[in-house]
């Protein structure tokens, strides 16, 4: 007699009884973030505590689903409140200023991680692809000029270029990581190519 084989069940989501949590992560997450700042530490400390703080529950995946549509809402308003921080007026006098950072930003960051990656003695193309993927600044530097602007070190011109330049770059580097991954992509067509253009810009190992 033939042996059946039963076909595999499919996998069913976990039903919010069974995951009564839902409302605890985000509260969680809020409370730590706002008792963060009440001790006087910042708030992306305390979200980065609270996210600590739930990473071992066993259903983490589904917190992480649940979690999603918080965190593009609250990344949609982080960038509509950057943006109501640039004054345009003050932006447009600062025009060469804002052309420098985004040199240095953009054509700087280029070459300096291409050597780093380069210098670990990983091939050229990967060293590309590093650097094409890094030129551009985030979150981080928000927060440090912003800083710097309220202790008095950098002046308002300073801040909003600055703010203008990271938004800048962001947009930038996608368009930079794209044309980067066509043009290796045609540069690696041809296997001869790539391995002697790597044998040849590959550090020496004495």
């Amino acid at each position: 007699m033939p042996t059946q084989i039963a076909p595999p069940r499919p996998h069913h989501p976990v039903p919010s009884e069974k995951f009564p949590a839902r409302p605890t992560e985000v509260a969680i997450c809020l409370g730590t973030a706002a008792l963060a700042q009440a001790v006087g530490f910042s708030v992306a400390l305390g979200a980065f505590l609270a996210g600590l703080s739930i990473s071992g529950l066993p259903d983490l995946h589904d917190a992480h689903a649940q979690l999603v549509p918080l965190r593009d809402a609250s990344v949609a308003l982080f960038f509509v409140s950057l943006g109501t921080l640039i004054d345009p007026k003050v932006l447009f006098n600062s025009l060469p200023l804002l052309g420098l950072m985004l040199l240095l930003i953009v054509v700087g960051k280029f070459l300096v991680w291409t050597t780093v990656v380069w210098l670990f003695r990983y091939p050229i193309r990967t060293a590309v692809l590093v650097a094409a993927g890094l030129t551009q600044i985030g979150e981080l530097s928000f927060v440090v000029v912003q800083v710097a602007r309220s202790s008095g070190i950098v002046a308002e011109s300073v801040f909003s270029t600055a703010i203008a330049a990271s938004l800048i770059s962001i947009l930038l580097n996608v368009f930079i990581v794209r044309r980067t991954f066509a043009w290796l992509g045609r540069k690696g067509a041809d296997p001869r190519v790539t391995k002697s253009a790597d044998r040849a810009l590959a550090p020496v190992v004495q």
